[in-house]
């Protein structure tokens, strides 16, 4: 049985199937989720020192954080909060 893998970008795959939702750092509360992620230890950081610019959450409770957009992890099917590809005002 093959496991479908999203290219997260700089050489990183997630498997689809595993990944619950997407948001983007627009809003204090996935910024909070983030903070508190990283202080219990159950964050992946798959930007490869680059910026931040979105974050999967993960059937298992992970935060993996992603150096692309949402709006570009939409394109590659991965459950992209809607809320995440509306512009910013």
């Amino acid at each position: 049985m093959a496991t479908d893998l999203a290219h997260v970008g700089y050489g990183n795959f997630l498997a689809r199937d595993r990944v619950r939702a997407v948001f983007s750092l627009a809003t204090a509360p996935v910024q909070r989720l983030i903070r508190q992620a990283k202080d219990e230890g159950i964050s992946l950081d798959l930007t490869n020192g680059r910026r931040t610019s979105s974050v999967a959450i993960l059937d298992t409770g992970r935060v993996v954080l992603i150096g692309l957009s949402a709006r570009e992890l939409a394109k590659r099917g991965l459950p992209v909060d809607p809320d995440s590809l509306k512009p910013r005002k």
